[in-house]
């Protein structure tokens, strides 16, 4: 599965170690992450107008590829805020975590949104994370995963062949992606995803 992760807390050093862990427990269990935020250049907002519009450009680029996306939230940020509520629009299951050592609320429109797809969870040990996402993903997996055999006619296999070798991917990529694209255009089927969603967690 591919997952998105969002923090601003990179500069605290005491919740260092726990984004450095959500990243391990959610490779572990098979996930690729987006490294954008864990290496993003701290100087970014001094860069000029053209970085700042590509890091924006690949930012909403890779929200929309994910399965899902992970927030830790602890200092809370507009910028991962808005990231939040652009893949809440994009109907992406979202966990926002937060260090109940470090702070012990959570902005509002966290607590009182009542979208299915999002889960707010706090914790205050590595073992605490480990529990909440492998929770988290056993939700999405069961949503996401599942494997099918595809008998195709020999044109559209033919094509298929064709394309894997342009572009240097398996035919598997290739129908997969062509396949999401039609995902992400089909707004009826993202209202029926959070349905299925909403009716797991109650």
């Amino acid at each position: 599965m591919n997952a998105y992760f969002t923090t601003d807390v990179l500069s605290i050093e005491s919740i260092r170690v726990y984004v450095d862990n959500i990243y391990k427990i959610l490779e572990e269990n098979g996930c690729k992450v987006d490294k954008f935020n864990y290496q993003k250049d701290p100087t970014l907002e001094k860069k000029s107008d053209t970085d700042i519009a590509k890091a924006y450009k690949y930012i909403i680029k890779a929200i929309k590829k994910s399965d899902f996306i992970v927030a830790e939230l602890t200092n809370q940020s507009a910028a991962v805020g808005f990231e939040i509520a652009l893949a809440l629009g994009e109907k992406k299951p979202v966990l926002v975590l937060y260090n109940s050592n470090q702070t012990k609320r959570i902005s509002t429109p966290f607590k009182g949104n009542t979208s299915k797809l999002l889960k707010v969870r706090m914790y205050s040990s590595c073992e605490d994370l480990k529990i909440i996402i492998t929770q988290f993903l056993g939700e999405i997996k069961a949503l996401l995963n599942t494997k099918f055999i595809l008998i195709l006619p020999t044109y559209i296999d033919f094509y298929l062949e064709w394309k894997s070798k342009e572009n240097g991917i398996s035919k598997a990529e290739v129908t997969r992606t062509a396949i999401e694209l039609l995902m992400q255009k089909d707004t009826r089927y993202k209202d029926y995803l959070e349905s299925i969603f909403k009716d797991k967690n109650e």
